[in-house]
């Protein structure tokens, strides 16, 4: 499926949201989660799904979704089933806030990269999401541990393309 179709889908589905036609465009939202599903394109899934909870006041049934599909994309996280229940998810919480604070765990989880200015790139080696901390490699300092609401504030995330990443964890593919 084409992004621009992917996107064109969201938008009528906000139009008929403003003319008060909020089932249709749940139902236009259910066919499109479930064609991009059925095509293994979970990622963009996973944004229909939450684009839906706009739509419906009964997420028990999207929420359930939203989690399977948050395993799969992250079946490599040894602490996924604790991230989900320390954010709330699985509970009647309010799902935004719960969602976002799964994301913000996912994205301190183990393998994750940073730069940290004084320490240089970083790997996270562990973390405790019960304290939410994490152990983070740094170049310079080994083992350092970082909660956090102060990771946000000192690490800049490097992604698998940055430059950083590539010159720490592949330096063969950089010089070629």
């Amino acid at each position: 499926i084409s992004t621009t179709f992917f996107r064109s889908r969201r938008r009528i589905a906000k139009k008929l949201k403003k003319c008060n036609e909020s089932e249709r465009a749940l139902n236009l939202l259910e066919m499109l989660a479930s064609h991009l599903e059925t095509n293994k394109e979970f990622k963009k899934t996973l944004e229909v799904y939450k684009n839906m909870l706009y739509y419906t006041q009964y997420d028990t049934e999207i929420r359930k979704k939203i989690i399977n599909l948050y395993r799969l994309l992250h079946k490599e996280s040894e602490h996924m089933e604790e991230y989900i229940e320390i954010s709330g998810i699985s509970r009647a919480e309010p799902i935004f806030k719960s969602i976002g604070r799964l994301e913000e765990l996912l994205k301190y989880d183990i393998d994750q990269c940073f730069f940290f200015e004084r320490y240089g790139m970083g790997r996270v080696v562990d973390t405790i999401p019960s304290k939410n901390e994490i152990v983070i490699d740094f170049e310079k300092k080994k083992r350092h541990f970082l909660t956090l609401d102060v990771a946000r504030g000192l690490l800049t995330p490097i992604n698998k393309g940055h430059f950083l990443y590539i010159k720490h964890n592949n330096i063969d593919e950089l010089k070629r």
